[in-house]
């Protein structure tokens, strides 16, 4: 990892990440710094991906200060799109701030792996965020901010199931078929006489993929 072709250091932090021994955590922490990030990012954001396969806390607390530290910079982006497809993988936190932050960000490429971190492991507590996502420029964005407003998840949070579901039918009438299948995913889990009819009359329309994830 400390090779200084940085080629060679990024692969050999990927290959202690599939090689799935904790023993390499330590070495690999170090190297997941907002210095690292930005001098190195191909090396920090395999080392982030490594951490994630490896699933310890150590290897979490460092994931989440990378995020909480790095910067936007062009270089810096690289490793915090690694990280944030790597954070999801450990075991659910009640402090999802480093994720949030970059729900925020000026950069599609991490808007929505921040989204997609957040909903691949779904947490009542951060509900509300991907609620105000479906309005993003990026239907990436969109997309997965749907997933996470099911009806168990928005019920159990601050949001609220009534509130999901409102969601969730105005982007029925999205511009991106992805989008517009996710919210009819979600809505399968909300039995509510709204989201029954809406979903018929998907089954009796005319686009065939809506039909079918409606049926």
């Amino acid at each position: 990892v400390v090779d200084a072709d940085t080629a060679v250091a990024a692969t050999t932090a990927f290959a202690l990440g599939v090689l799935g021994d904790t023993a390499a955590v330590g070495t690999l922490v170090p190297f997941t710094t907002a210095g690292r990030a930005a001098a190195a990012p191909t090396v920090a954001g395999e080392a982030a991906t490594a951490l994630g396969k490896l699933k310890t806390e150590r290897g979490r607390a460092a994931v989440a200060g990378l995020l909480m530290s790095a910067g936007e910079d062009s270089a810096s982006r690289f490793a915090t799109g690694h990280a944030l497809l790597a954070a999801w993988k450990f075991p659910r936190r009640s402090d999802n701030t480093s994720i949030l932050r970059w729900t925020e960000s000026a950069d599609p490429e991490l808007r929505w792996r921040a989204v997609y971190a957040l909903t691949r492991r779904p947490d009542p507590a951060v509900a509300p965020a991907p609620a105000r996502l479906p309005g993003d420029p990026d239907w990436r964005v969109r997309s997965f901010a749907l997933r996470g407003l099911t009806a168990p998840l928005a019920d159990s949070s601050s949001l609220g199931a009534e509130a999901a579901r409102r969601v969730l039918l105005a982007a029925l009438a999205d511009t991106s078929g992805a989008v517009r299948v996710n919210a009819v995913r979600s809505l399968g889990t909300h039995p509510h006489p709204s989201v029954i009819g809406a979903l018929a009359s998907l089954v009796a329309g005319g686009e065939a993929h809506l039909a079918v994830a409606g049926a």
